[in-house]
């Protein structure tokens, strides 16, 4: 079950429309924010196996016929008496492609504090972290030239209007598509087609190119997906898959006392329970899936990050070019 929603003296229905607000502003800062972010912030830069021209000296290779001799190396030749060859490292795009977890469980946030506070101290929901990050990187990888896709997470009981895929691209056209998406209130329609996580996640590996890198934003706490099963399926040789797990410092620590009602709103299942008995087995279950999740992406040669909404989007975004062997300053 996804510990996604905490209610005590409070309603579902008294609920909703507090939330409404909270997803509203985060969604009219998401842009502004992540522009900031980016700011001052480069990736995209990385290094070829291919040998040719560029700015990075690799060595020298013997003259063939047909070879362009603008870059023959005079010194070499009056050194050695034969015909060498300077070769660079070039600097190639390499495509970014980000899922977004857009379940119904990333809506769940910390306690928000006292009306009136600045936004800026308000915690984020797990989805607003999510769409912050992928916007950022987006930007940033668009601004470096880099194609940018983008493919979309439902939860079962929740139909779509948007594409659920986006293949890499580059220019600013692309860039807006992906900014106007991550800006939706999750795409949602009452009579669209309902789509499962695996099929989306199919496509995408069927449809991504060579030597792509995938960051995969979500919680992790879909019953309805088998990660053991699709993490090999999105991560191959030829693609960087790095999979950043959001979860809030409640989902981490179960900090409840007391008579409570966990609830989850993927399944609309309700449990009645004791926060302080049921802390130690809520804290194994947690732990026992994280590892579990930690073995299948290193079966899959994947990295795995784990971040909560609170934390600096800066410091996750080095942490992210580190994983990606991308150059950041």
């Amino acid at each position: 079950m996804n510990v996604s929603s905490v209610d005590r003296n409070v309603s579902p229905d008294e609920t909703m429309p507090l939330r409404r607000r909270l997803l509203e502003l985060e969604l009219g800062e998401m842009r502004l924010r992540a522009r900031q972010l980016a700011a001052g912030f480069q990736m995209g830069l990385h290094l070829s196996q291919k040998r040719g021209p560029g700015m990075e000296f690799l060595g020298h290779r013997a003259y063939s016929p047909g070879d362009d001799l603008r870059h023959l190396d005079r010194r070499a030749l009056l050194r050695h008496r034969r015909y060498l060859l300077r070769e660079f490292h070039v600097d190639t795009e390499r495509p970014l492609h980000l899922i977004v977890d857009f379940s119904s469980s990333m809506n769940f946030a910390d306690d928000s504090p006292a009306s009136g506070e600045p936004s800026a101290t308000r915690p984020l929901s797990k989805a607003g972290f999510a769409r912050l990050m992928a916007a950022a990187l987006a930007m940033i990888r668009g601004r470096a030239g880099d194609p940018v896709g983008l493919s979309l997470l439902h939860g079962l009981a929740e139909p779509q209007r948007l594409p659920d895929f986006l293949p890499p691209r580059g220019g600013s056209e692309q860039l807006e598509r992906i900014l106007a998406q991550l800006e939706s209130d999750r795409g949602r329609s009452e009579n669209g087609p309902r789509v499962s996580p695996q099929e989306v996640l199919l496509e995408t590996a069927n449809r991504l190119p060579p030597r792509s890198t995938v960051l995969w934003l979500s919680d992790f706490i879909d019953e309805d997906t088998d990660y053991q099963a699709v993490f090999p399926m999105v991560s191959s040789k030829s693609r960087t898959l790095v999979a950043v797990q959001i979860l809030t410092v409640a989902e981490r620590t179960f900090p409840y006392q007391g008579p409570l009602v966990l609830s989850d709103p993927e399944s609309n299942l309700r449990i009645e329970t004791d926060g302080s008995r049921g802390r130690a087995e809520y804290l194994a279950a947690l732990g026992a899936h994280n590892r579990a999740l930690e073995e299948a992406l290193l079966a899959a040669s994947s990295t795995f990050l784990s971040v909560t909404p609170s934390e600096s989007p800066r410091n996750l975004l080095r942490s992210i070019a580190e994983a990606t062997g991308a150059r950041s300053r």
